[in-house]
Formats: C-alpha cells, sequence, structure tokens
C-alpha cells in the first residue's frame, strides 16, 4: 500500500505534502515539522482530516486510522463531523458537574449551616 517508510520520514525535510497512498499524506511545514493529513471525500466535497503529528503518531497507526475513516465513510458516516461533535459535547458541562463547581466555588464565601 504506502510509498513512506519509517527511514524516508526522517528524511524528509522540504516543504510540502508526501503521499503515502490511498489518500494518507505527510505534511512537512516550513519549520520541518510533519504531521499526517487525510485527503476524504464526503457529501461530494473534498476535505483535509488532521490525523496527528509525527513521530507521535507512526506510519503504521495513521494508516490505521486512515482505514477506520475510510470505513465510516463507507458505512455513511462523517469522521471529521462526528469529531468535532465529541469536542463540542466534552466541552459542554452537564447541570449536574455546572451546579456542583458552582458550589465548591462559592463555598468558602456562604456562612455556615444556611444552605
Amino acid at each position: 500500500m504506502g510509498q513512506l517508510t519509517t527511514l524516508k520520514i526522517k528524511a524528509l525535510r522540504v516543504r510540502g505534502l508526501f503521499g503515502d497512498g490511498a489518500g494518507l499524506y505527510l505534511r512537512v511545514g516550513q519549520t520541518g515539522s510533519k504531521a499526517w493529513i487525510q485527503r476524504i471525500v464526503v457529501g461530494g466535497k473534498r476535505r483535509d482530516m488532521g490525523l496527528g503529528g509525527w513521530p507521535e503518531i507512526s506510519l503504521q497507526e495513521a494508516r490505521a486510522r486512515a482505514v477506520m475513516n475510510r470505513q465510516a465513510i463507507a458505512q455513511g458516516r462523517d469522521p471529521l463531523a462526528e469529531r468535532q461533535e465529541e469536542k463540542r459535547q466534552a466541552a459542554v458541562p452537564t447541570f449536574r458537574e455546572a451546579a456542583e463547581r458552582y458550589y465548591q466555588d462559592n463555598l468558602p464565601r456562604w456562612k455556615p449551616g444556611r444552605h
């Protein structure tokens, strides 16, 4: 499948996109930073989805994530929208969490025995 190897990735110094095949690319930035990008088509629109930076995300792991995303698209799901929804839900606390946080934050200011 892949055209990239770990040795080739380590040797890359030139800025640009380097394809591994099946829509998986390694983007090398101006400073030499390297990140995995997957080009996907969802609903007729091409989108670039970040998979993480190299070496934190290895070549094998990037390929595995790309396969999972392609499977999700084949099932009619949008992996990019799912990721954005997960982030949104993680940022919004439940009512119970917000109430407990408010209680703990204000407890030192309240008089004892009245609440």
